[in-house]
């Protein structure tokens, strides 16, 4: 979006300050938020992954895609609609510099409700379970963050002005923002209905497989190495216990 957004109305549609709170949003709090999720009973049914697998597998893969595809159809819907669908005030401009201010904090705005709420869908990913609100209250701590989330992202938007170059939104706009945002949610549900097989054949960043014997023949030598390593070290410790005892004696025959 920042590419798509700069190629086409030259400009840049988010800062580096919102930049910046949009990374801690997305890598740092959702990771913090997402991995302290307790294990359910259903870990023990699942099969163990074997030694050739991807890391990122086709449900990561499902997933990825299609929350990608509805936040950059709705994000390219702020950005180039026309100002009367949103009720856009272009008097504002003049204060940022020609900057359409209203346009982009909505922009912002989505962006960052969509990543919350991405992150509360992003909780169950199996195709069983289909509600991402089931254990609502297990885990203090991902809501906490979340709220924190939030009340920043508010309290830019009211009082952040020309420090994160951001302006006051009307209720309806902001009404719009959180109908984006929850709509990822069901479109999430959706997504999840999708068989996981059809994105089997995706392989980006896959490892190449090795084969058995070269598998197997690398173990064996790793295994050989350290032996090798610790039969030297005893033998060593060994030898120099012997050269300390025949010391003593020769001190104690003079």
């Amino acid at each position: 979006m920042s590419v798509l957004g700069a190629a086409v109305t030259k400009e840049a549609p988010l800062t580096s300050i919102q930049m910046l709170w949009v990374n801690l949003i997305m890598d740092t709090f959702a990771s913090l938020a997402l991995a302290t999720e307790p294990p359910s009973d259903r870990l023990l049914n699942r099969k163990p992954y074997g030694k050739r697998e991807s890391i990122v597998n086709s449900i990561m893969y499902r997933t990825v895609i299609g929350a990608s595809i509805y936040q950059i159809a709705i994000l390219c819907l702020i950005l180039f609609i026309p100002n009367r669908v949103f009720e856009f005030d272009d008097s504002l401009d003049e204060e940022y510099e020609g900057r359409p201010i209203q346009r982009l904090t909505m922009f912002f705005q989505t962006f960052v409700l969509m990543q919350i709420c991405n992150s509360i869908s992003c909780r169950k990913l199996d195709e069983v379970s289909l509600n991402p609100f089931s254990g609502l209250f297990n885990n203090s701590l991902f809501w906490l963050i979340n709220l924190i989330e939030v009340g920043v992202q508010y309290l830019l938007i009211l009082f952040g002005d020309k420090f994160a170059v951001v302006c006051e939104l009307t209720v309806w706009q902001h009404i719009f923002c959180w109908i984006f945002a929850l709509g990822g949610m069901i479109v999430a549900i959706f997504v999840r209905t999708l068989p996981s097989k059809w994105f089997n054949g995706i392989n980006i960043f896959a490892e190449e497989g090795i084969e058995e014997e070269n598998l197997d023949e690398t173990i064996a030598s790793k295994l050989r190495r350290k032996s090798s390593i610790r039969i030297g070290s005893v033998y060593d410790e060994n030898h120099e216990n012997k050269r300390s005892v025949q010391k003593r004696l020769s001190v104690f025959k003079e």
